[in-house]
């Protein structure tokens, strides 16, 4: 279940307290517990079905190369070559992988958009962006110029939005751009205009997009308006507007993630909402604590982070048509470890954590049976 607008933070300061084991229990529910150690920091994964695609940051003065982790065979294989730093999105929908490498100078930012397949695993450049920093009347450093940005993927779909912006007269328009899939053949426009914009999640070959009002900022934040559910035709199913979605603090915005007929709400104030989206109907709203972010879906079970002034921070399963909410994992400041992302798919859950010593990083896969078992009070 891959998500477009993430909130990536490497944490320093943390102490993993979850234990993963193998018990009968999860024989007959998926791929049991797996815990696999990358060379290098994780910093984004995405998961789909058994892959979990992941990147990371430099080691030394090297750059990683994007790998896939099946938790089904335990393989690992590269699906790139090049070896990429600056990896600012990361989706994986069955057996290809797409990411987005993000490069910022003083007044400059440009994305480069990338896909690869599994077996042959070389990556091909499908697109190229580039905008600059100028001074707007409501935002002393609106951008001009062309964005790519909301990758998402699931299933047999990758999508992602592209747009320009114009700051002529001091104030900044979207003049072009939509939402396009990834296909065989490059890109290809499903919706066109800002409507399209901002891809925020994917499921069952459904795109959410959190839309914009106002300016999009240099760190591609926003005042959202309402969100939208597309077809991977481009259809438009659904319109809605949960409530306190147009909040923002800081650089900090609402998070939205998609799974079936349910669309999970994450606000700044913050609270974790339930949605039927097909109806609108609102299924279950519950104060969160301060500080939740990542928010991930599947089902009616969501996932999220919760940080602790940057040096400590929880992992919680939340049962959302209830609001049951669990600690899965809780990490604490004076064993010096990190933590870097979360995902969650029908299979499971999958987390990076990062521990000194013995400097170490370790992807965990959660059966979903496992994360359920949490989520009753079972052990």
């Amino acid at each position: 279940m891959n998500r477009g607008i993430p909130s990536r933070l490497v944490v320093a300061g943390i102490s993993l307290l979850l234990a993963v084991g193998v018990s009968a229990g999860d024989a007959g529910n998926g791929p049991p517990p797996r815990t696999v150690g990358p060379q290098f920091g994780v910093s984004l994964i995405a998961i789909d079905g058994p892959r979990v695609a992941y990147a990371g940051g430099a080691i030394g003065i090297h750059c990683p190369r994007i790998f896939v982790w099946n938790v089904w065979s335990r393989q690992q294989r590269a699906v790139s070559h090049l070896r990429t730093c600056n990896v600012a999105e990361l989706a994986v929908a069955r057996k290809r992988v797409a990411w987005i490498v993000r490069r910022a100078g003083n007044t400059e930012w440009n994305d480069k958009l990338y896909v690869s397949s599994l077996p042959t695993a070389r990556e091909r450049l499908l697109a190229s962006t580039e905008r600059y920093a100028y001074e707007c009347s409501d935002d002393p450093r609106c951008m001009s110029g062309t964005w790519a940005h909301g990758l998402v993927g699931s299933g047999r779909l990758l999508a992602v939005g592209r747009w320009t912006t114009d700051t002529t007269g001091g104030v900044q328009r979207v003049t072009n751009g939509g939402l396009d899939v990834i296909g065989a053949h490059g890109l290809r426009r499903i919706v066109v205009g800002r409507d399209g914009i901002v891809s925020a999640s994917a499921d069952s070959g459904k795109v959410a997009v959190l839309r914009p009002t106002g300016t999009i900022g240099e760190l591609i934040t926003y005042r959202p308006e309402r969100v939208a559910v597309y077809s991977g035709a481009g259809r438009l199913l659904k319109e809605l507007t949960p409530a306190g979605i147009e909040l923002t603090k800081g650089e900090q915005m609402a998070q939205i993630a998609l799974s079936g007929t349910y669309l999970a709400v994450l606000t700044v104030e913050p609270r974790l909402e339930l949605y039927n989206w097909r109806t609108g109907a609102l299924i279950h709203s519950r104060a969160v604590p301060v500080g939740a972010g990542h928010l991930v879906l599947s089902g009616q079970i969501a996932a999220y982070l919760v940080t602790h002034y940057t040096v400590s921070l929880t992992l919680h399963v939340v049962q959302a048509r209830t609001g049951r909410d669990v600690v899965l994992g809780r990490f604490k400041a004076r064993s010096r470890s990190g933590f870097a992302d979360v995902d969650i798919d029908a299979l499971g859950l999958v987390y990076a954590a990062y521990r000194t010593p013995p400097n170490s990083e370790t992807l965990v896969f959660v059966p979903m049976a496992r994360v359920k078992t949490a989520l009753a009070g079972r052990r």
